[in-house]
């Protein structure tokens, strides 16, 4: 209004320009003030970067997927926000190691509809506070079948699959649903694996209780080779280290505490 009907003698012209010349000095003292907190510029580099992808991400959601993944995190009251936190961390992991933005973006979305397939899983197992029957757990493994259902049927979704599908295998061959091993698990599998693993450790569940992050980083050191493929593992911690290092992700070092990977 104030472009359209506003002239230099008015209160709207100089309102209209005096806000957008107060933009610029707001932006660029935002940046001056993380770049001399971080003592780095690339880490404001990484922060937009990585924000960038989990951001267009969820723009570029067709409203079926937007709601498969609200559907998620509200099927599971204790594990509300779990995916988009997998996500991030993925999208960490995936850095990490270099990959192009096309694959970061195919890792983000499986990552954050790794769960997909829990929809079809009863709320009495999902949510059940104590050990899982040998019944119930062969339910529980049947939500990366039914993911995978479903993303097979989303065309969006094509890129996803595997993180989806495969999310549960083991780099030592002792997972599921096809008992995969090495470098027969794809790739964003592996990654989600861990950032899968991550979070269900320091967020907790129903039926355990939330690790520190020290607790989580052993825990994670002890599995790379048999439950984690090593290379996501050491990519992962040296993300999170650096995070630290640099303020964005303060942890404590503490010994292990507990063992939860397996059950993660």
């Amino acid at each position: 209004l104030s472009m359209t009907f506003g002239r230099y003698w008015a209160y709207s012209w100089w309102i209209y320009h005096g806000l957008y010349a107060l933009a610029f000095p707001i932006l660029f003292g935002a940046w001056f003030l993380e770049i001399r907190r971080a003592g780095t510029v690339r880490a404001l580099a990484e922060a937009l970067s990585m924000r960038d992808a989990v951001a267009q991400l969820s723009r570029g959601y067709s409203k079926p997927i937007a709601d498969l993944v609200e559907a998620i995190e509200w099927k599971d009251r204790y594990t509300h926000g779990h995916v988009r936190r997998v996500a991030s961390y993925a999208v960490m992991i995936g850095k990490e190691l270099g990959l192009p933005g096309s694959e970061l973006r195919n890792l983000a979305l499986g990552a954050q509809l790794h769960d997909v397939g829990k929809i079809s899983v009863p709320d009495n197992i999902l949510g059940k506070p104590s050990r899982l029957t040998p019944e119930e757990f062969e339910v529980i493994k049947q939500h990366v079948e039914r993911g995978y259902e479903i993303a097979k049927s989303v065309k969006a979704l094509d890129g996803a699959v595997d993180g989806i599908h495969l999310h549960h295998e083991r780099w030592d061959g002792a997972g599921y649903p096809l008992g995969l091993a090495g470098e027969a698990i794809p790739l964003q599998a592996r990654i989600v694996a861990v950032a899968d693993a991550y979070d269900a450790m320091t967020s907790g569940r129903v039926y355990q209780p939330a690790v520190t992050d020290g607790a989580a980083f052993s825990e994670m050191e002890r599995c790379r080779g048999t439950h984690f493929d090593p290379r996501c593992v050491d990519a992962f911690l040296t993300a999170l280290r650096k995070a630290r290092d640099e303020g964005e992700f303060p942890m404590v070092q503490t010994s292990l505490e507990h063992s939860h990977g397996a059950a993660a």
